[in-house]
């Protein structure tokens, strides 16, 4: 009969041996080097080629019947549940996609001349059978055929594996069963263990391995293949990925200069995904894979002159082929390592070359980057987007409890952290950390070695560049040096290195400490003994390049140290000196062991200030405005929280001073560089209190080496001193213009005397030029 569509046209049969006919069977037996040719009214013929041939026929109402009744490809499984909204990415469209399609079936047109008979079908068996069918653009061979001219379904079978090619596929499995599509690959069924790979490597590398079966299936325009089962799938440059189950969606494409191929668009993997290619890898329980094709870009002469790819970096080779494993290794410039519960993927195809564009991570996360232009970077959290993955403005969103981010000498924690590297800003809402090599500490002074530099905060943290806010109760701590305050500005020598990595160590060049700050910093003597600074105001400001420092009032500084050199250099990696101690050193005056007295374990500095406090770190240098006390001498205890008011506490030589305006230097001994010793100035209505003197003066001089106190009345002032050797005893009075008190060797000397009450002091020298 005349046929519609692209029915058959004809099927005539040839064999060398013997034909048996049966109408009561409604069958045609064919023996030997039995020879099968398909006419079609379009297209080309197809063949096939085996021992034997039975050849089916039926009635044409019981062949519609049967038809309607039962279906060869019925068992195709459908896709899965999870799979029902995985049609596009989040961030990019995935190409053409729609309903899944349902294998159709064709009504029975071909009859038998002279018969009310249409054919059913052909059952074909040799070792092997050889079918090829160019109108479909497939062959295959097995030791059993069965061809159903109903719905135009093939089956192979056999004892052994069967294969079956289409296009530039080829399959091997123990059973197929093949339903072609004039729009694409068509349905097929592959039960397991099998295999598909490409023959021709210009459409594009692509292998699977399944253990329990592959499914083939149009899905709009769309071919979606299933593995099943132990699923291994491995597509060219985009990756091999193994599952307990794969789905993935394909696309005819055409890339410039190549003909039209199959490329994936998407997939969708299953229970112990293990995905690897040259930019990407992956472990989780559920992968989504988005591939978007990218235009390839031309290089220009002088790049490709040197091996490089259109951006400048060194070209990414390919592998040529790939393997049940998965690809081979490729020269790296970057590399991704994923863990999760659920992974999202965007993969860039350019080419030949894939790139990863975006990730969505979301349970237990684990994100590493590596990379021969890089320190590379460790995310971990419960929920990470990435996007332009691979590129220098890459963008990254994480949550976890907490989340971290380390890498390139950085380590970061966070409840919520946004990373982007084109901006090279990082910040973080709400409480965190954050730890970052220096090479300077946060009293400006170059380190032998990097060392960590600690920031926790309550609030949040924002570092964009060369500078950044920490906010909210933080503390800024290295080994030696702790800074607390409620906001932290700090301002870096140079952008933090979140793009790339750096040729030396990142340098803090100042900070701002606003909300209240007590800063300490713990140090060695050269005797080997401990030390601490304190300070205590209700803002700072410090530059490390030059070392200046300012902050208002009011505060107090605190410098506390054991030994018998208290204010020599505090030794860098913390090495007692053993020169401190060594026979013959000078003794601080009034601090040797025949005082004891003096004989109190730590020596004490303390300056409080109600306006202003300012100072040098590198020349040592400090001052303060507006009532200002300072404390010092020899105290026994190692508290910094709670000062002596009472000069008696502070041994032989200590003294409480009150003025309006203070000035201290620390001055080195031209004899001995370790050693140092304090210069002390005060202005304006000075109180001096010791613990057999109490003294008055506009001005007052403190030279620590000498032990010598200078009280100064300014123009037409008087200074005055009074002194009482015990309670209850007589005191000695004495005003002057200037008065020169020695500690050292309790002797007095003055200009333009108007009170004198000498007794109690030795004669001393006569009166000599004193600096002013």
């Amino acid at each position: 009969d005349a046929p519609t569509g692209e029915d058959l046209k004809s099927i005539e049969l040839r064999c060398a041996g013997s034909l048996v006919f049966s109408p009561q069977e409604r069958t045609v037996v064919f023996n030997d080097d039995v020879r099968i040719r398909i006419q079609h009214f379009a297209g080309e013929d197809g063949s096939i080629r085996c021992d034997y041939v039975t050849v089916f026929f039926a009635d044409r109402a019981a062949a519609e019947k049967k038809l309607q009744q039962q279906d060869a490809m019925a068992d195709i499984a459908p896709l899965p549940q999870q799979a029902a909204s995985f049609s596009q990415s989040p961030t990019a469209s995935s190409g053409a996609g729609g309903e899944a399609t349902t294998p159709k079936k064709k009504t029975a047109d071909a009859r038998l001349a002279g018969f009310d008979w249409v054919l059913e079908g052909i059952k074909a068996s040799g070792k092997p059978v050889r079918v090829e069918l160019p109108q479909w653009r497939a062959a295959g061979s097995g030791e059993v055929l069965e061809y159903s001219a109903l719905d135009e379904t093939l089956l192979l079978d056999g004892k052994k594996d069967v294969s079956l090619q289409y296009d530039a596929f080829r399959m091997t499995a123990a059973r197929v069963r093949y339903r072609p599509d004039h729009n694409g690959v068509g349905f097929v069924v592959a039960d397991g263990p099998g295999r598909i790979e490409t023959l021709d490597p210009q459409a594009g590398e692509f292998a699977a391995q399944w253990r329990r079966s592959l499914q083939v299936r149009p899905d709009g325009a769309e071919q979606v293949v299933s593995l099943l089962g132990g699923a291994v799938l491995s597509a060219g440059p985009e990756g091999a990925v193994q599952a307990d189950e794969i789905w993935c969606w394909l696309q005819r494409r055409k890339l410039p200069a190549r003909p039209e191929t199959w490329r994936p668009a998407r997939m969708l993997a299953l229970r112990d995904v293990q995905f690897q290619s040259a930019r990407v890898g992956v472990a989780t329980e559920r992968l989504e894979t988005w591939f978007v094709e990218e235009p390839e870009k031309t290089a220009g002469p002088s790049s490709a002159a040197a091996g490089q790819g259109p951006t400048g970096n060194a070209a990414v080779p390919l592998p040529s082929a790939l393997r049940q494993s998965g690809m081979k290794n490729a020269q790296e410039t970057q590399h991704f390592d994923v863990s999760a519960g659920i992974v999202r993927v965007e993969l860039g195809l350019r080419g030949n070359d894939v790139r990863p564009r975006a990730f969505t991570l979301d349970g237990d996360v684990i994100l590493t980057e590596t990379g021969a232009d890089s320190q590379g970077m460790r995310l971990t959290g419960d929920h990470v987007e990435v996007k332009e993955a691979s590129e220098p403005t890459a963008v990254a969103v994480l949550t976890g409890r907490p989340a971290r981010i380390e890498g390139r000498g950085m380590v970061l924690t966070g409840g919520h952290v946004y990373l982007d590297r084109g901006r090279n800003h990082l910040s973080v809402e709400g409480t965190g950390s954050l730890r970052l090599p220096i090479g300077r500490d946060l009293q400006g002074n170059d380190l032998p070695q990097a060392r960590p530099l600690d920031l926790t905060w309550r609030r949040g943290m924002s570092l964009e560049g060369s500078q950044g806010v920490v906010q909210g109760e933080v503390v800024a701590a290295t080994d030696r040096q702790r800074v607390q305050t409620e906001t932290l500005e700090i301002y870096f020598d140079r952008p933090l290195p979140f793009g790339k990595a750096q040729d030396a160590d990142v340098q803090v060049d100042s900070l701002r400490c606003t909300g209240g700050v007590v800063m300490e910093n713990h140090a060695i003597t050269p005797e080997g003994e401990p030390a601490v600074d304190r300070f205590e105001l209700p803002e700072l400001r410090v530059d490390l390049k030059s070392g200046l420092m300012q902050g208002p009032g009011p505060g107090r500084l605190v410098s506390l140290r054991k030994g018998k050199n208290p204010w020599g250099d505090p030794t860098a990696d913390g090495r007692r000196d053993e020169t401190a101690s060594a026979p013959g050193r000078p003794v601080l005056p009034g601090t040797d062991d025949s005082s004891p007295e003096d004989d109190l374990p730590y020596a004490l500095l303390a300056v409080e200030f109600r306006d202003e406090f300012g100072g040098n770190v590198f020349r040592r240098q400090l001052f303060g405005r507006g009532r200002v006390k300072v404390v010092y001498g020899r105290w026994a205890s190692d508290r910094i929280d709670v000062l002596p008011d009472d000069p008696a506490d502070l041994g032989k030589q200590g003294m409480i001073v009150y003025g309006r305006e203070l000035s201290l230097v620390q001055m080195p001994s031209p004899l001995e560089p370790q050693r140092r010793y304090w210069e002390l100035q005060a202005t304006g209505n000075v109180m001096v209190e010791g613990r057999v003197f109490t003294a008055r003066a506009e001005r007052l001089a403190f030279d620590e080496s000498k032990q010598l106190l200078i009280l100064d009345g300014e123009g037409r002032g008087t200074a005055q001193l009074f002194r009482q050797e015990y309670v209850g005893g007589p005191v000695q009075t004495t005003a002057a213009q200037r008065i020169v008190y020695s500690h050292a060797t309790n002797t007095l000397q003055f200009y333009n005397a108007k009170i004198l009450e000498l007794g109690g002091f030795p004669a001393g020298d006569s009166p000599a030029a004193v600096p002013r």
